[in-house]
């Protein structure tokens, strides 16, 4: 956790011009700028009168003096010091003013305000107290001689001096994390990048910015249009305050393609900064040790939202909540990340309590939806009306209520293409206009299964299009590119290199429906076309990302996803290993199909169970069937299920879901794996997970209760206290064990909902009732009329 120095190649380019002292007092304004609230800058060129920084409140004035200095110890410092004293003392002379063409230096003449303290402000390092009180001991002599030397500086005698080293600097930046990611780039754990340095790159992603275009709001709408009754649709600050709640670690947003989920994301991330959070934009793929080195820089005081875009391209999503969550129960963090992706892709996230959806496409009619489409119409006619477009009945009905139409519209109309426009006004849908606009750059027969093909592939390394045949793909990607459909550049996905990308996911999403719904009964040979192509040239990850988007889109509905990934990982299952990550958790599957996939082309899935990522969503697989499997899953699924659980359990170091589920699924299959992590591991918090589920099977008690007593006794100010406080005491553990432990949870929780749960189970494990009574008192106060009150009552 050592903070680099002040020197220009450790600090933001974007921070740091020609002169780096000019950076410096830069750097000192923001610092400050906490512990003095009224302070004000002035530019460090040109004259400045020994005041860089200055404070006025009421009668009394602080001014701070920046000076970088290049070598630590006291010699340095004093001179420059001795520098600025020299200035002083030669423009304060006459009684009459400052120096003819030093006017800069009037304000150490005043009394009201007067100048009562001066910060001698430096990047260098005092090594020793005794240096520190030697330099504030020279600066406050001086300022009082000059006091007795001159009756019109008399008030300076009685003024206070502060010397701050870049030790006291550093201090500061450990309580403003923000600054030091701001200022020092290299202290940022890889792949997170400030909000407010984060750009959208290419045409269309502009758009995402108020700069380019203004936002729409949630809350502007909500004014015209208040939400129905018994609705609540909260707009962006109340969508930040659902963080409040301390069991809520995520947001995701979830929606059709083009309805808005990444402005929405930006939006309350830029809400998160304005109060006060550290808010990071994850580039690339987010890896559990950075969000670890994250945690070293931040305190519980410290609020941290992550924004997350498509965590379909997150690799190890699964992981890296897991690992959010485990730090902010351990050490009290408020880590938190707002996320987006399509519903067809959230229905097979793992399950999570801490976690809540944000759904912009609710399915079905219903009073929610209808709000949110007349708040998409809302969106479209402001993005048309902003991009100078005519708003036409045609121009609403080529749009579909997808402001990102209204988007492309708006970029055709600024870009002069306006005969194009008219076109598209014409066609039926964007996929069919675009395969057409394509298909006139060409002499040669229609081409559009070839635009499909290729626009499922995106986003591809631009050095990977080589591998493509190029007679076939050349011109094609020539022309999208004049016309602006497809773009270069750099994608996170492939860790920061130089990509083709379409102009916007949906725009691949019409291509490929465009042309499919024209072939519904050889749709499936078209898929397994592109999965050979993308095996090929190296861009399956990229073809599952793109039809995991239009999977719920007919005819691709009606496509055999299981037989067709079964047929073409028998073709090239070394590619096929690659995206293994992805496949145990494509929603191309239902969770029955995952689980007998699992049990085909071993040489595909070797060693995948050793995997965090892979881990983790066996132990989905394993709740949904201990939960959800409707019929149940077959004995050949449960012999492929119980094999993986067996293997994954030798090997799980960072989540223990896959031991938690299997526990209950498999219980003597599983038994010795999760006693020893219980045993092993009874200060991390989300043994939780695995004390609740020992209890649950009826497993001996006496044979955890050592690390039960230490989870307990490390997590009883912990929300989720109140799962192994139950699970316990209903398993007949005790008393005397969580006895404590209970005691203070109450004083903290004992009013929440929940807490009905702990009162339940210790009343009816015959606990005495003078430990709860007054919390009971208290909650029942709150929730007396409330429906769970009965537990309570009963009890």
């Amino acid at each position: 956790m050592t903070i680099p120095r002040f020197r220009r190649h450790n600090l933001n380019p974007r921070l740091v011009e020609e002169d780096i002292g000019d950076a410096f007092q830069a750097f000192a304004y923001e610092i400050l700028l906490h512990e003095y609230p009224d302070l004000r800058f002035f530019p460090g060129k040109g004259k400045d009168g020994v005041i860089d920084l200055s404070q006025t409140r009421g009668q009394q004035r602080v001014v701070v003096e920046c000076k970088l200095i290049g070598k630590d110890d006291l010699g340095p410092a004093q001179r420059r010091w001795r520098d600025v004293a020299r200035k002083l003392a030669t423009h304060l002379a006459d009684p009459g003013g400052p120096t003819r063409g030093q006017a800069q230096y009037r304000p150490w003449y005043r009394t009201d305000p007067k100048i009562a303290e001066f910060v001698f402000c430096i990047s260098s390092v005092l090594k020793t107290q005794k240096q520190i009180d030697d330099l504030e001991e020279e600066i406050a002599s001086f300022f009082t001689g000059l006091s007795r030397e001159h009756e019109h500086l008399a008030h300076l005698g009685g003024l206070s001096v502060r010397i701050l080293g870049w030790n006291d600097l550093c201090q500061r930046l450990r309580q403003r994390p923000h600054l030091l990611f701001r200022w020092f780039p290299k202290t940022r754990p890889q792949g997170l990048v400030p909000l407010a340095e984060s750009r959208a790159r290419g045409v269309f992603r502009s758009y995402l910015t108020s700069e380019k275009l203004p936002y729409y709001s949630r809350r502007h709408h909500l004014t015209s249009t208040p939400s129905p009754v018994k609705v609540d649709i909260p707009d962006e600050e109340g969508l930040l305050t659902l963080f409040e709640d301390e069991n809520t670690t995520g947001l995701v947003v979830t929606g059709g393609g083009g309805v808005g989920k990444t402005r929405l994301t930006q939006e309350v991330a830029g809400q998160a900064e304005k109060h006060g959070w550290l808010v990071f934009r994850v580039q690339g793929y987010l890896q559990a040790d950075a969000l670890e080195r994250l945690a070293e820089w931040i305190t519980p005081e410290t609020p941290v939202l992550l924004l997350l875009d498509y965590i379909e391209i997150q690799k190890d999503f699964a992981e890296v909540e897991q690992v959010i969550n485990d730090l902010n129960d351990t050490y009290r963090l408020r880590l938190c990340y707002i996320a987006s992706c399509r519903p067809s892709y959230y229905r097979v996230l793992h399950t999570s309590s801490r976690r809540q959806r944000v759904d912009l496409s609710p399915y079905g009619p219903g009073l929610e939806r209808s709000w949110l489409e007349d708040y998409w119409h809302g969106i479209v006619r402001h993005i048309l009306q902003h991009g100078g477009v005519e708003v036409t009945d045609r121009h609403l009905a080529v749009c579909q209520d997808v402001p990102i139409f209204a988007v492309f519209m708006a970029y055709l109309h600024s870009a002069g293409r306006h005969t194009e426009l008219a076109e598209l006004l014409k066609e039926a849908d964007f996929g069919s206009w675009v395969s057409k606009r394509v298909q006139l750059s060409f002499r040669q027969p229609a081409i559009s299964r070839d635009l499909a093909l290729f626009v499922s592939l995106l986003p591809m390394p631009a050095d990977f299009f080589c591998r493509m045949d190029q007679g076939r793909f050349s011109d094609l990607l020539d022309n999208l590119a004049n016309d602006g459909w497809v773009e270069q550049l750099p994608t996170e996905e492939f860790e920061g290199s130089v990509c083709w990308a379409t102009a916007h996911d949906v725009l691949a999403d019409q291509i490929v429906l465009s042309y499919v719904r024209g072939i519904p009964p050889t749709a499936e040979r078209f898929v397994e076309e592109v999965l050979a192509l993308a095996s090929e040239v190296g861009c399956l990850r990229s073809a599952l990302y793109a039809l995991q988007r239009v999977v719920d889109q007919p005819p691709l509905t009606s496509v055999d996803w299981a037989g067709v990934l079964v047929r073409k990982m028998a073709d090239v299952p070394s590619v096929w290993r690659e995206v293994r990550d992805l496949l145990v958790q494509t929603s191309l599957l239902t969770p029955r199909q995952r689980i007998h996939l699992l049990g085909e082309h071993m040489e595909v899935w070797d060693g995948a169970w050793e995997e965090a990522e892979v881990q983790i969503s066996i132990g989905w697989l394993a709740r949904w069937v201990q939960r959800e499997a409707d019929p149940e899953l077959d004995e050949a699924g449960h012999g492929v299920l119980s094999a993986w659980i067996e293997r994954a359990a030798q090997h799980v170091t960072v989540s223990n879901s896959v031991l938690s589920w299997g526990l209950r699924l498999y219980p003597e299959l599983v038994r010795a794996f999760a006693l020893d992590w219980i045993r092993s591991r009874p200060g991390e918090f989300q043994t939780t997970y695995l004390i609740t589920s020992w209890l649950e099977c009826g497993f001996p008690l006496e044979e955890i209760s050592v690390a039960v007593e230490r989870w307990v006794s490390k997590f009883c100010k912990a929300q989720r206290f109140q799962f192994v406080a139950k699970a316990w005491l209903d398993a007949g553990g005790e008393q005397d064990l969580v006895r404590g432990p209970i005691t203070v949870w109450l004083k903290r929780y004992n009013t929440i909902p929940e807490a009905r749960f702990v009162y339940k189970a210790w009343l009816d494990a015959g606990g005495e009732l003078g430990l709860v009574r007054a919390p009971i008192t208290a909650w029942l106060e709150e929730h007396g009329t409330a429906a769970e009150a009965d537990f309570v009552y009963k009890a």
